[in-house]
């Protein structure tokens, strides 16, 4: 069979035809989902100042911040200026604070980003405790904190700098997992 002119004309106007209904079913297929976009918040608060209490009725941790917006779809929830406040089984409270954070999972997760700042301040049982780094995953449940990222530990009179951290906010305990190196300065006797 020879094929002509108008048979190449009718084939390439199906294969166009069929290559159009094709994209019309995908286009409308995502108008009508627009849940599958995480760009869809489901609530969004304003200077927000939550509290989570334990068993016993008392204040455990405490979340303020600028925004934070709720995403239904993977019950994630952005935040910006996220400040924390948890408390200590040794000394004062830890206060913990970025620029960013996104809680995943409702709060069981918080990753903090750009300029996170851990304090906790001199009490009975704890001196002054500066930690600095530019990423940090809190679990707010276990009082855990950690990170991959280059950290810079201070108190007064020691500098320490790290990559990675540890830290168990119930007990104070602290580890950098590599890279680490210090300065310490004494005081001088007058």
């Amino acid at each position: 069979m020879k094929w002509t002119h108008q048979h190449w004309k009718a084939r390439i106007f199906i294969i166009v035809a069929i290559l159009f209904t094709a994209w019309l079913i995908f286009d409308a297929h995502q108008i009508t989902t627009p849940a599958n976009k995480p760009t869809n918040p489901d609530a969004f608060m304003t200077d927000l100042h939550a509290m989570q209490i334990d068993l016993l009725g008392k204040v455990h941790t405490t979340l303020s911040g600028s925004n934070a917006t709720h995403y239904e779809q993977d019950d994630t929830t952005l935040l910006d200026n996220p400040y924390y406040i948890t408390k200590s089984n040794q000394g004062s409270p830890w206060h913990i604070s970025s620029d960013h954070g996104k809680a995943i999972g409702g709060m069981s997760t918080i990753i903090l980003w750009d300029h996170v700042l851990i304090v906790q301040p001199p009490g009975k049982n704890s001196q002054n405790l500066t930690l600095t780094t530019s990423r940090l995953t809190y679990y707010p449940d276990r009082s855990f904190a950690e990170t991959d990222q280059p950290v810079t530990l201070t108190q007064p009179g020691n500098i320490t700098h790290g990559v990675g951290l540890q830290a168990d906010l119930k007990t104070g305990y602290i580890k950098l997992l590599s890279n680490s190196s210090g300065q310490y300065a004494t005081k001088l006797k007058r």
